[in-house]
């Protein structure tokens, strides 16, 4: 199947109404991993349905793999349930095309085809961003903002709050609660984080500037000039603490905007972003948390490096320089989107 084919298959399947798990079309079989892989808990879902819809209708279509919403294909498990799939049913590897975004790894046990998408979320900064009427006088030292719970981004928050307390701006929009749908096993784990709790529940967060109950990306794009202004660096809490491929809004409207950042997302994606063209503040901000095996190790040498440039004697200086950079990425951004 050549490039087109798929794109035209792509287009048509975005614009339906309907997209299922599983979709046969034709001489196609489409599988749609947004629907059957849990980002928040990442793992695979509904496993013995995609079994069940490739056992009785698979009869040597080739197969579209569609994962362009952020899914880690080999740490839910999804790339060896599909091998086993594949040994089990007979299907030949050759016969499957993954589409994915940018420094996307596939397993090399998978010895698929590959089609590479723009990241459109990323992109679409260029798009909604309004004007911004820079002015930090009154900014704190780090920002950031949270809207889905998971625990990754409670840690962050947490850490960062004892270290900035007075000088940090924080909006978190979900209150934690037992029943609470993203928490489906919270009770068996409260016990452990009582510390935390203790925190969240006492914590007075910033009024918020964000329409978080629109429940759509684009708002925090669009209503990011309500609070560009009200820290110097944004501490970027990306969609999945494991993946370092998946940029979202999150990212782009610091690069568009020129706001300097540190990044919570998964090993290597500072590299990643490097690789895609643009600069980050490796000759200001320590980045070697970057390299960190683990989301927990990551927090604490993310709030470390900051912490260092915090109590810098230099700090004023430092912090123009991030701007001076965070300026060339707006110029990158902009070639990066033509």
């Amino acid at each position: 199947m050549i490039k087109s084919d798929i794109e035209d298959i792509m287009r048509w399947y975005y614009s339906s109404n309907t997209r299922l798990a599983v979709n046969i079309i034709q001489d196609i079989i489409l599988i749609d991993c947004q629907v059957i892989i849990d980002r928040r808990n990442n793992v695979v879902t509904g496993k013995t349905f995609i079994l069940d819809q490739l056992a009785k209708h698979y009869q040597g279509q080739q197969i579209i793999v569609v994962a362009t919403d952020g899914e880690d294909l080999q740490f839910s498990g999804w790339d060896n349930f599909l091998k086993w799939c594949c040994a089990t049913l007979s299907i030949p590897h050759n016969t499957i095309t993954y589409v994915t975004h940018p420094n996307h790894t596939i397993d090399q046990d998978l010895q698929v085809n590959q089609l590479v998408v723009d990241l459109g979320i990323f992109r679409s900064a260029n798009r909604h961003l309004p004007i911004i009427q820079k002015d930090l006088s009154q900014a704190k030292f780090i920002g950031y903002t949270i809207g889905r719970f998971t625990m990754p981004r409670m840690r962050l928050a947490y850490e960062l709050d004892k270290a900035f307390a007075n000088d940090s701006y924080c909006e978190f929009s979900e209150v934690i609660t037992n029943d609470n749908d993203n928490l489906c096993t919270w009770e068996y784990f409260a016990d452990n984080y009582t510390e935390e709790l203790e925190w969240f529940k006492t914590k007075q967060f910033v009024p918020q500037h964000l329409d978080w109950h629109a429940g759509l990306w684009e708002y925090s794009l669009k209503q990011y000039d309500q609070i560009w202004n009200r820290y110097c660096i944004e501490v970027v809490v990306e969609t999945n603490s494991l993946t370092n491929y998946f940029f979202t809004e999150k990212t782009a409207r610091c690069l568009a905007s020129g706001k300097p950042f540190v990044l919570f997302s998964g090993r290597n994606s500072l590299k990643n972003l490097q690789k895609m063209g643009f600069h980050t503040y490796e000759y200001v901000i320590d980045e070697s948390y970057d390299t960190a095996l683990h989301p927990y190790q990551r927090a604490q040498m993310m709030v470390q490096a900051l912490m260092d440039l915090y109590q810098s004697s230099n700090r004023e200086d430092q912090i123009k320089e991030l701007y001076h950079i965070a300026n060339e990425n707006v110029k990158l951004f902009k070639e990066y989107y033509e």
